[in-house]
């Protein structure tokens, strides 16, 4: 196991008290904290064995690095009853929390403001990885099957579209929906993989990699802490926000076919309605991931994810009753972290993430109640 880390490196800014009598303070404060850190495995000659063509192993790998600064803050505080006043320029902040949240109370630590993925990472990412490498080329068996029904499919459009233009009604329209999803686009991206085949296919190249996965982002506001002193009442809020990147990673030493012929992945895609059973159990990929797993000679594949987050802390100050008193503050802290982890099987049974329903999931289910409706 290898680790890297450039601890805690800090920079600090200088700030100024002024009083209604004496001269001004000055007091230095840290203003810039970061950090990078790292650990993995390292692979013995690994440019040399890149360079001769080996399928190299994933291995585990943790990267996280962070940055602290301070943005701004000043504050104004006048007594009612009489001369004094103070105020602050470059103010760090007021101390009057019980909660760290300044550089100056996180320079001697970990202040990494990432976070990991609050459900485990789906094991369909890498079988989805699989299947796409094994699905690079054309699948010509199932495209001649459905040939017929294309060709009726063309025949008819121009006619549907007419009579739904005359005679408008919903069920028509959830018809033309089902239609458009699953036979025009189905056709659409067909033309598009004979294409690739055809002109992009590599036919002399060995390893094939692929990734799949999805993003999302959560954020949140809160109020940390609220409390107060003879100068003033101080709220103190944090702001966060984190983007995740959720992988599969697969390579392989494969050599996929340029047009597919592949009988009983035809055959599922022939079944009535099998894009139903699809949307919950995804056989489709389930099958490509397991002919990938028995057609490549080597292969090795992870899962992990990045984050990138941002989370901003400001303090308010607002008067008391004795003072009046003006003021905010705030620091920020980003980081990104990068997690992998090897797997030592590709699932091939049928699986899927949990699918929210969307708004095209949606008109899916309506368009297919509607077609059904027709044999009642």
């Amino acid at each position: 196991m290898t680790t890297k880390d450039t601890g805690i490196q800090t920079t600090f800014a200088t700030q100024t008290t002024t009083v209604y009598s004496g001269s001004p303070s000055y007091e230095q404060f840290p203003a810039n904290s970061e950090r990078r850190y790292m650990s993995g495995v390292s692979i013995p000659n690994f440019h040399l064995r890149k360079q001769r063509g080996e399928l190299l192993p994933h291995t585990p790998f943790s990267q996280v690095e962070w940055q602290g600064q301070w943005i701004s803050g000043s504050g104004r505080f006048d007594y009612n009853s009489g001369p004094n006043w103070f105020e602050y320029t470059n103010w760090r902040g007021s101390g009057a929390h019980n909660v760290s949240w300044r550089l100056m109370d996180f320079v001697d630590y970990n202040v990494d403001p990432t976070t990991v993925p609050v459900s485990a990472i789906p094991d369909y990412f890498v079988q989805q990885a699989a299947a796409r490498i094994y699905s690079g080329g054309f699948d010509a068996l199932t495209a001649s099957a459905e040939m017929k029904k294309t060709v009726d499919g063309f025949r008819g459009v121009t006619r549907r579209m007419l009579d739904l233009a005359s005679r408008f009604s919903t069920k028509r329209m959830l018809q033309l929906w089902l239609e458009g999803r699953y036979a025009w686009r189905t056709l659409a991206y067909d033309v598009r993989d004979l294409h690739s085949a055809l002109t992009e296919f590599e036919a002399k190249r060995e390893i094939w990699t692929e990734r799949a996965g999805t993003s999302y982002s959560t954020e949140s506001s809160e109020l940390i802490s609220s409390t107060s002193n003879t100068y003033g009442a101080y709220e103190l809020t944090r702001d966060s926000s984190h983007r995740f990147s959720l992988r599969g990673s697969v390579a392989g030493l494969i050599k996929p076919s340029r047009f597919l012929a592949d009988p009983f992945k035809t055959a599922w895609e022939l079944v009535p309605y099998s894009f139903v059973v699809d949307w919950v159990y995804d056989v489709g990929t389930a099958i490509d991931a397991y002919r990938f797993v028995n057609a490549a000679s080597q292969w090795t594949a992870s899962k992990g994810f990045e984050c990138q987050s941002t989370v901003e802390y400001r303090e308010d100050v607002s008067s008391s009753s004795s003072w009046s008193s003006s003021g905010s503050t705030s620091y920020r802290y980003e980081g990104t972290r990068q997690v992998r982890s090897p797997v030592s099987t590709i699932p091939t049974l049928p699986q899927r993430t949990n699918r929210a329903l969307t708004w095209d999931l949606s008109l899916d289910l309506q368009a297919l109640a509607t077609v059904r409706s027709k044999f009642r």
